[in-house]
């Protein structure tokens, strides 16, 4: 979409799409997105995943020095047929972010929507506090959040080889370097690829019992055919923490055990 056609601009940082984006969304009246990015790991690095309007992007260190009216007016330069700006009441702009949401309807000649803060089952609705819960190993706290399940994408690569021969077969996953990572450990998930759903046990973290380098390994608990080159893990619950295995009987053995409290957790 060409940006003299923009009308109405939602603006921010927008990592997550979470439920208080989705509230700042309905205001948009089908115009775009305009994501301010940093350099944070990101709960979604492709936000194009998540929506169908248009998104443009700006740098925060491109434009972090500008007062608050330059901001404006490169706004109103580079989409000059805008005529609403839709933002979250914490918004911030301009050096040092010393301008406020309310700032912006003395500054911009045209229409500004303020979204109140979100409230869902008691938490005021923030990616901060979103990724929080991911750390802490809160999944389904998180999820709620969200309004969906968290999911990270990524290629297919080649793992130790250790699986297939002396554990459970699994396919690795190699993440956008972006990418925001939970808590290390063990996962009841989903693993989609080629339009497909399937049950599975996911680990994330350093393999401190084998090589200790660090990997996304997601063991399929159905059938299936396809070798995929690129799939998501969709993350439910967290099952347990990373623990260090001298002996890889012992490991087996943990993981039949993941196995059987994820189908569990699915069923």
């Amino acid at each position: 979409m060409d940006k003299t056609e923009i009308k109405s601009l939602a603006i921010g940082h927008f990592d997550g799409f979470h439920r208080g984006h989705t509230k700042l969304l309905e205001k948009l009246c089908k115009g775009a997105i305009l994501v301010i990015e940093n350099s944070d790991k990101k709960l979604t690095p492709k936000r194009e995943n998540f929506t169908n309007l248009a998104i443009f992007y700006y740098n925060l260190d491109e434009i972090k020095a500008l007062s608050g009216k330059d901001f404006v007016l490169l706004l109103s330069k580079e989409f000059p047929n805008l005529k609403r700006l839709v933002v979250g009441y914490d918004f911030k702009f301009g050096k040092n972010r010393l301008s406020s949401a309310k700032d912006l309807k003395v500054l911009f000649d045209g229409e500004v929507i303020i979204i109140d803060e979100f409230i869902y089952s008691g938490t005021s609705v923030h990616t901060s506090v979103i990724k929080k819960l991911f750390t802490s190993g809160d999944v389904k706290k998180a999820n709620e959040l969200l309004g969906r399940n968290f999911e990270i994408y990524g290629k297919v690569i080649k793992g130790q080889g250790l699986g297939k021969e002396k554990l459970f077969a699994t396919l690795n996953l190699e993440p956008n370097e972006m990418q925001f990572l939970p808590k290390s450990g063990v996962y009841a998930s989903f693993t989609k690829f080629d339009f497909k759903r399937y049950k599975s046990v996911t680990f994330i973290g350093d393999r401190v019992s084998t090589d200790s380098k660090f990997s996304i390994e997601t063991h399929i608990l159905e059938s299936f055919c396809v070798e995929p080159k690129n799939l998501s893990v969709e993350l439910i619950s967290y099952i347990r923490e990373n623990h260090k295995f001298n002996d890889l009987g012992d490991l087996k053995s943990q993981i039949s055990k993941d196995i059987i409290r994820t189908k569990e957790i699915l069923s």
